[in-house]
């Protein structure tokens, strides 16, 4: 699945959803995860900086 951010770039990941997984570490500056189902996922350590 791509994740997208507000730069037009996309961030590659092997998952299908975003629910139940590790994102731990990533830089996710001006991330755009509206409407994106993220229940028990993982997010410590990233930078959020800008994300919607």
């Amino acid at each position: 699945m791509k994740i997208p951010f507000a730069t037009n770039d996309f961030l590659e990941v092997p998952f299908t959803s975003l629910a139940a997984v590790s994102l731990d570490g990533l830089n996710l500056h001006r991330v755009i995860l509206e409407g994106m189902d993220m229940s028990n996922s993982s997010l410590i350590s990233c930078n959020l900086r800008g994300a919607v």
